[in-house]
């Protein structure tokens, strides 16, 4: 028997009379444009409520300072502190020297602090990229992997929504990705998670193993993708997908064993450091920062960099709407990881963690994408309704 999209979203949500359907689609549609409206009028009337944007917003590639609130242009011949922390750290893996014991020593040298172990990134990036004799060569595969990404997202939104929704949601994603040839941003492990969740995301349902490979690399490369997995867990399980799921609850379990022990190897290498000892210390990122966070995290998408602030918060919302009315168990998924992203950025991230927003920035593109054919299905239903 043959399991049509419709049946399995209907397995995950039970469909709503058609009186009570359209009336909750017209309540997200008064809830979202009061939202919107309260946002900027908080912005445009009531400066004092939030604070301005003050610290500047670079992007991966570089530590020039822009005007206040705009990412700054990329400029190649830089290299900021993070991302020579990262090419040294390769280059001392290659040379053999052992990840932890050259981290304790290099992260210091870079002007930051070793009192956590978030502080200490994950051995992965290091491992794979001392493997790749030549810097450009490891360019050349993140731009492949990202094309790769791109074509996989023209396939699988035409598929869903049409050619128009398909070259929409590609340009958005190439915006996500186009850090690949900003000079040295090819260091960053966020945008090597992007592109990795750019596949995950085209490969959900129709090749569900090839999503669990990338999302597993992701998290491996960023622990910030780790709650894509346990929800993956939540989706697959109502959508009545038990393989998945039980795959997706032992990878899940496998990366917490993984960052437990990289946490003991943070523990042992700064033993004799009992003052700066690292432990899992929130604190330094907890920063009620309300939109604030919003506005630059989601410009990591580089289409976003030099509009003006409300247009990001349209982009936001609009791409928020395009999600929800979705129904296939990708989307179901991105909805929650979306939510779940911009209601904890709230609290935690600070300014300088902007390039966190290249995490979710690629679900963002796939919403936006599918605002038409969300706003279509609701003016057909709206229609026969009457």
């Amino acid at each position: 028997m043959t399991v049509t999209p419709e049946a399995t979203s209907a397995a995950i949500i039970p469909r709503a009379s058609p009186a009570i359907s359209q009336r909750l689609r017209r309540a997200v549609v008064v809830l979202v444009t009061l939202g919107i409206a309260g946002v900027l009028a908080v912005w445009q009337f009531a400066p004092g409520v939030r604070p301005p944007l003050t610290e500047s917003v670079v992007s991966p590639a570089t530590t020039s300072s822009p005007a206040a609130g705009e990412v700054s242009p990329p400029r190649a011949e830089q290299l900021s502190p993070d991302l020579a922390l990262y090419r040294e750290m390769t280059r001392a893996v290659a040379r053999g020297e052992i990840y932890y014991t050259a981290a304790a020593r290099e992260i210091p040298r870079h002007g930051f602090p070793a009192t956590s172990t978030l502080n200490f990134r994950l051995p992965t990036y290091a491992w794979c990229f001392a493997l790749v004799p030549d810097e450009r060569i490891l360019q050349g595969i993140l731009l492949a992997l990202c094309l790769v990404g791109l074509v996989l997202t023209m396939q699988q939104v035409a598929a869903d929504e049409g050619a128009f929704p398909a070259i929409i949601a590609t340009i958005l994603q190439a915006g996500v990705l186009r850090w690949s040839i900003d000079g040295y941003a090819f260091y960053a492990q966020e945008l090597w998670a992007a592109a990795l969740i750019v596949i995950a995301i085209a490969t959900f349902e129709q090749r569900s193993l090839v999503a669990m490979l990338a999302l597993t690399l992701a998290a491996l490369f960023r622990e910030l993708a780790l709650p894509l997995l346990p929800l993956a867990v939540l989706v697959s399980w109502l959508g009545k997908r038990r393989r998945d799921a039980v795959i997706y609850t032992l990878l899940t379990l496998a990366l917490v064993t993984f960052y437990y022990w990289h946490h003991q190897q943070v523990q042992q290498v700064t033993a004799g450091l009992a003052a700066t000892r690292p432990s899992l210390d929130l604190g330094q990122w907890l920063a009620f920062q309300g939109t604030n966070f919003w506005i630059l995290a989601t410009r990591m998408n580089s289409w976003l960099l030099h509009v003006p602030e409300i247009v990001v918060l349209l982009y936001l919302f609009l791409a928020a709407i395009g999600l929800a009315d979705q129904a296939q168990l990708r989307a179901r998924w991105m909805q929650l990881f979306v939510a779940a992203f911009y209601i904890g950025t709230l609290f935690i991230g600070r300014a300088e963690n902007q390039y966190w927003g290249l995490i979710v920035a690629p679900m963002l593109s796939i919403g936006f994408a599918s605002l038409p054919a969300t706003l279509a299905r609701w003016w057909r239903s709206d229609s026969a309704s009457r």
